[in-house]
C-alpha cells in the first residue's frame, strides 16, 4: 500500500464482491473527504459519496463483477466539494482516467474488482509534437459542435490515424476521440450552468443531435444526468 500512497494524483482501491472497500489509498480517502482510512472500508461508493455519483461507481463495480470484464481507459469528469479539497487552489471540477478490474479467485469466481482512477495530466509541452497538436486541440475548440470525424481530424494534422492518437497519448494523454469527447461536454456543463437553454438545446450546441445519447453519454461520464447536473448548480 506504501506505492500506492505516494501517488497524489491517483485514487486505488479494492472492493469485495458487493462493491465494498477493502483496500483504498490515501488519495482516494482525502477525495472521500475522511480523515481515516478505516471509515471507507465495509462501504459502497453509494454511501462514501452520497448522490447519483456514488451510485454511478457502484453500477460501474457491480457491472465489472457481474459480467467478469474490465473498463479501461474510461474518461471521466470528477467533482471535489470545497469541504473534500486538499487545499484551497484545487479546482471543483476535473478529469480522470479509470481503469476497473475483476478480481478472480483459483477456480476463476469473479470474487471483487480493483482499480484505479489517475487524475488526467497537463499537456506535455515540452514534446516535439505539442505545437503541432495545440493547433488540433484549437480547432476542436472551435469547431466541437460540427461532425468532426477521426479521419479527418487526421488530415488536419497530416499524420494517419494511428500516428495522430499516438501522439495526442503522449501530449495530453487522451485519444482524439476522448479529447473531443471531453471538450464537447466541458462546453455541456458550462451552458447547462450559465444558460436557460433546454438539454436538447445544450446537446445540439455541442455536437449531439440525439438528445437520449447526449443525456447517457453526459450521465456515464459525469456521474449525473445533464439535468440533475443543473439542479446541483442552483442550490
Amino acid at each position: 500500500m506504501e506505492l500506492f500512497d505516494s501517488l497524489p494524483d491517483t485514487m486505488f482501491f479494492v472492493k469485495d464482491r458487493a462493491g465494498k472497500y477493502v483496500m483504498v489509498n490515501q488519495t482516494l480517502m482525502h477525495r472521500s473527504g475522511k480523515k481515516h482510512k478505516k471509515e471507507l472500508l465495509g462501504h459502497t461508493a453509494s454511501v462514501i459519496f452520497p448522490g447519483p455519483i456514488g451510485d454511478n461507481y457502484t453500477q460501474q463495480d457491480l457491472q465489472v463483477i457481474r459480467d467478469g470484464a474490465p473498463i479501461r481507459d474510461r474518461l471521466e469528469m470528477y467533482h471535489l466539494p470545497h469541504s473534500r479539497r486538499q487545499h484551497p487552489t484545487e479546482p471543483q471540477m476535473g478529469w480522470c482516467l479509470t481503469h476497473k478490474f475483476p478480481l478472480r479467485d483459483k477456480e476463476g469466481q469473479v470474487i471483487g474488482v480493483a482499480g484505479i482512477s489517475r487524475a488526467l495530466p497537463r499537456p506535455d509541452e515540452r514534446s516535439s509534437l505539442y505545437a503541432r497538436l495545440a493547433v488540433l486541440s484549437d480547432h476542436l475548440q472551435k469547431h466541437h459542435a460540427e461532425d468532426l470525424r477521426i479521419p479527418t481530424l487526421a488530415l488536419f494534422t497530416g499524420m494517419s490515424e494511428d500516428q495522430l492518437e499516438r501522439a495526442t497519448r503522449q501530449v495530453f494523454g487522451l485519444t482524439p476521440k476522448q479529447m473531443l469527447m471531453k471538450i464537447r461536454l466541458e462546453t455541456a456543463s458550462q451552458l447547462l450552468g450559465t444558460t436557460h437553454l433546454t438539454i436538447t438545446e445544450v446537446a445540439h450546441q455541442c455536437g449531439y443531435s440525439d438528445h437520449s445519447a447526449f443525456t447517457r453519454l453526459f450521465r456515464n461520464v459525469v456521474g449525473l444526468t445533464p439535468s440533475q447536473y443543473r439542479a446541483t448548480l442552483t442550490h
